[in-house]
């Protein structure tokens, strides 16, 4: 897994809006913004507008789980990745992370995933805390195939990543069985 060399700890902490509108006060590359287009009223396109043009789908539609942050924190070895942040996301939404690398952006995934521990903070992930409930989390969350992101992790034990695999293959639709023994395969075999 790639190590995140974190950048000195600014004087003012990010604080991302939530739902929408400039997702932080600080200066550019202090820290991750979270925005959500959704036509709130610092974002361009009209408030009917969807991400792809269209009308926006009801919301009892809507497939997915909500993200509720407020105040959470990571803190490594060399001081914060990121601290006070503040998301909330309903179920189904399109939420833009952004901010120059090294501020966090990778970290604050992971985090919202189950796949670091917050410092402090509190989140939910579908209704679930996360700190009581990361391995839930873990189950119902993904993030898409980055290098050196998504890699194994050394915290994990080997059947904890058979079982994650086998999870999210059957999530898609691929047997139990069958998701076992392509985890099992090689790269070269693939």
């Amino acid at each position: 897994m790639t190590r995140h060399q974190p950048e000195p700890e600014p004087e003012h902490h990010p604080e991302p809006a939530a739902g929408g509108g400039p997702a932080s006060q600080a200066p550019a590359g202090h820290g991750p913004e979270v925005a959500a287009p959704d036509g709130t009223p610092d974002d361009p396109r009209p408030k009917d507008a969807s991400p792809a043009g269209r009308a926006p789908a009801p919301a009892e539609s809507r497939e997915g789980a909500s993200v509720e942050a407020d105040g959470i924190g990571l803190k490594g070895p060399r001081g914060w990745v990121f601290r006070d942040v503040r998301v909330e996301a309903a179920a189904g939404s399109v939420v833009a992370l952004t901010g120059a690398s090294g501020t966090g952006r990778t970290c604050l995934l992971l985090a919202l995933t189950g796949r670091m521990r917050l410092t402090e903070g509190e989140a939910r992930v579908g209704g679930l805390r996360l700190r009581k409930k990361a391995s839930a989390v873990r189950r119902t969350a993904a993030l898409a195939h980055v290098p050196g992101v998504d890699d194994l992790e050394p915290s994990l034990t080997v059947g904890e990543h058979l079982r994650e695999r086998v999870l999210l293959q059957r999530r898609y639709g691929i047997a139990p069985l069958a998701a076992l023994k392509a985890a099992l395969r090689s790269p070269r075999q693939r």
